[in-house]
């Protein structure tokens, strides 16, 4: 989980990039969860495409995949009212 909600990412790196010179999505760089305000598509292009533009993200809710103009207040409440995952932010 990645700021208090689950996703998935997935693309391989292009042809002649190694994994050793890739920030790789394990390596999460941001300790503070991101404004409640923002929507899933504003995640996408504000902290993770930025970082991470080799791969593709799809944000998940506890039922299915995310709709892009979901705020993540709410996605965040769903994930813990859910209790199907650990919460954390």
């Amino acid at each position: 989980m990645l700021e208090g909600f689950a996703v998935g990412i997935s693309n391989l790196p292009a042809d002649g990039v190694s994994w050793e010179d890739l920030d790789r999505p394990s390596e999460y760089p941001f300790k503070r969860a991101d404004p409640g305000s923002w929507s899933v598509a504003e995640w996408i292009e504000k902290r993770f495409r930025p970082r991470y533009p080799v791969f593709d993200v799809t944000v998940l809710g506890p039922a299915s995949q995310a709709r892009s103009n979901l705020s993540l207040k709410v996605l965040r409440q769903r994930w813990k009212e859910s209790g199907r995952y650990p919460y954390s932010t």
